[in-house]
């Protein structure tokens, strides 16, 4: 992350930006706790109905749970 915080500070060349953003959201723990995660909670609301929602992320967080403590099996 800090390398590609760097690379934001000295370039303005779109391409070395975009691939710092890249390199950037690369979590080195191996779990789902980078920038994609956020993104996705907020994207999720809006395809779900209003009924449905707290099941839902209910759901979405149990899922993501087993399947990181599978990963580290």
């Amino acid at each position: 992350m800090s390398i590609s915080g760097v690379i934001f500070f000295v370039t303005e060349n779109p391409l070395a930006l975009i691939i710092a953003a890249l390199i950037g959201t690369l979590n080195i723990t191996g779990s789902e706790t980078s920038a994609f995660l956020s993104i996705e909670q907020s994207i999720l609301p809006q395809t779900i109905k209003d009924n449905r929602k707290k099941i839902f992320f209910l759901d979405f967080i149990i899922w993501q749970e087993h399947l990181q403590w599978e990963q580290e099996f």
